[in-house]
């Protein structure tokens, strides 16, 4: 099934999309087999016109997917992230990014990515 209607952002360190609802369904029904779960969306503001439709987390401790979901009643977006870390070192890290007024870095999630959880994430950096 295809969960990705259309990429609307992409940042350095989330994209934005709209998504279809079976996504936000399948997240949601994911919790109960301890995949994802529901964390307060305090960070993460719906779009002029879109509501709350909650945020759902992986548990990993580092390199953590975050899919927050919004709504206007008939169409869904999604603010889809990979955190550092998760639970205090989070908050650390979100701490830091507003002091140095920047993002995470995608070179950093790439290398959290596979280290911590030896995935390749499909993209290298060159320089």
């Amino acid at each position: 099934m295809e969960y990705l209607q259309q990429l609307n952002e992409c940042r350095g360190d989330r994209f934005f999309a709209q998504v279809t609802q079976q996504l936000r369904e399948d997240t949601k029904n994911s919790v109960a087999g301890g995949h994802f779960f529901e964390v307060p969306e305090l960070l993460h503001h719906p779009p002029p016109g879109f509501a709350s439709g909650k945020s759902f987390k992986t548990d990993d401790r580092y390199g953590n997917l975050l899919l927050s979901f919004f709504t206007n009643g008939t169409d869904w977006v999604a603010d889809i992230d990979i955190d550092n870390a998760n639970g205090l070192e989070h908050l650390f890290q979100v701490a830091r990014n507003a002091l140095r007024q920047r993002p995470t870095h995608p070179y950093d999630i790439h290398e959290i990515l596979v280290f911590y959880q030896k995935t390749d994430p499909g993209y290298r950096f060159v320089v």
